[in-house]
Order: C-alpha cells, then structure tokens, then sequence
C-alpha cells in the first residue's frame, strides 16, 4: 500500500501525510521537482522515523507550475541526470536519519513516459541502478518500464490506482477529476473489484482488466487521507496483510 506524499512547497501545505503514513506500507516522496523541497522532503523523513513505511523517491520533470503532468523535451541522458539528482537529495536525507532508500517511483508525465518509451524507461532505471541495484522500481504491469526494469536486474513492484480513472485501453487520465469522484467510498469499491474480479470500471463503460503487487493513492485527493485510510481497512476486512515488499540482499553487501 503506496501513497504520494511530500508534494507541499514553501508554507503550502499538500495533503495529510501525516495521517496517510500512520497506514500506509510505502511512500513516494517529491523531491522538489513537480513538487516539494528540502523542507518537505525532511520533514517526510522525519515523520516516517524508523517506523514500517519503506520510503522511496518520485523524481518528475521540473515543472512546478503543472505538477510535472506536462512531457518536457529532454534527451535521455538530461533525464538520467534529472532522476539521479532527485533520487540522490532523498536519498541523503533518508542515509542520515540512519535508514535506507526502498525504491523509486517516477512521477507524472515521466511516469507515463516510461511505460510506452524504451529511452525514457532506459534512462530512468539506468539512473536508479547506478544509485543502487537494490532498489525497488514502481511501475505499471506489461509495460515498457517493467520489461527495461527486470531486463536491467531490478526489482519491479507493478502497482494498480484505485484512486484514478482508467480508459477502456487501461491507460491512466492525468484528468481525472473529470472522470472519477476519489471519494473513500468510491476508491474503496474498485478495490474491492480489483480484488474479486480483477478488473474495474472503465471511463466511457465496461471493465477494465487490472494487475499489480502494490495499490497506489494520492494525498491530494479532496477527502485526503481518509481515502488511503478505507482501502487499507478493505483490505484488512478481507484478511489482506498490508506490507511493503523486502529488497534480496545481494551477497557482499
């Protein structure tokens, strides 16, 4: 159970991650790209402590004005860069609160990048090895990124968002208070079709066939945290343990 968190900026506050890390299982932290800063990022850390929430970093484009849902023309070896800077900021402030980095989760129209483009998947998992091969990508399942991900000898979580709608195709909409209510309620019920049939709701009708090892929410959803807050107790309800997955040491480390 992964939520995004850490997507404030200076005095604004971006949703209760206070709340929504007192159930979740893992967190994707801004590192100041779309959203966040120093401040917010730490104070993540801080709130986490050296509690159960594995913590990750979720690196976008430099796109403050659009929450980093804008594609940026950027060469794969600028995005490299790009995600090694953001993972590394995130990554030093979890290292000094004596604890370890747990994955890397892409943002936005980066995210959506890598699961169609093999360059910008590349350069994404390139970058999160070279930092280190033990962390965990998040992704979509039977996408681009997920094959680059395994291919490079990284662990993949693929993970569903019952928070966000789905066209027919499966794809996500950036869009989406235009197409779905995140209501606890509503987000609560695609879980549970998630769970029992493996498929929800499609935007337009029918159903929409869905995978994943992790279920993915969003703090800046209107009802905030008590949306991570009814899926974990759907889950509980039906006897699912909520947990992040563990990294497999390699030997010599």
């Amino acid at each position: 159970m992964n939520v995004e968190v850490g997507e404030s900026f200076g005095r604004w506050p971006g949703g209760d991650d206070a709340a929504s890390l007192a159930v979740v299982s893992s967190a994707s932290v801004a590192c100041g790209f779309h959203a966040g800063d120093y401040n917010a990022m730490l104070r993540i850390v801080e709130l986490a402590g050296d509690g159960p929430v594995a913590l990750g970093a979720h690196p976008g484009y430099p796109d403050l004005m659009g929450f980093g849902y804008r594609r940026l023309d950027m060469t794969p070896r600028e995005i490299r860069a790009m995600v090694l800077y953001q993972v590394g900021a995130l990554q030093a402030m979890v290292v000094a609160a004596g604890r370890r980095l747990h994955h890397v989760k892409p943002h936005g129209a980066l995210y959506l990048q890598t699961l169609v483009d093999p360059d910008v998947a590349g350069a994404v998992v390139d970058a999160v090895a070279s930092v280190d091969p033990d962390l965990f990508v998040y992704t979509t399942a039977g996408t681009v990124c997920e094959a680059v991900a395994t291919a490079a000898g990284l662990g993949v979580v693929t993970e569903f968002f019952p928070d966000r709608p789905l066209s027919a195709d499966g794809s996500l909409l950036v869009n989406w208070a235009d197409h779905f209510d995140p209501s606890p309620a509503n987000v609560a019920a695609r879980v549970a079709s998630f769970l029992d049939h493996g498929a929800v709701p499609a935007v337009g009708g029918g159903m929409v066939a869905v995978s994943g090892d992790c279920l993915c929410v969003h703090t800046d959803n209107p009802a905030g945290a008590a949306v991570p807050a009814a899926v974990v107790d759907e889950l509980r309800r039906r006897g699912v343990t909520v947990a992040a997955p563990q990294p497999v040491e390699r030997p010599g480390r």
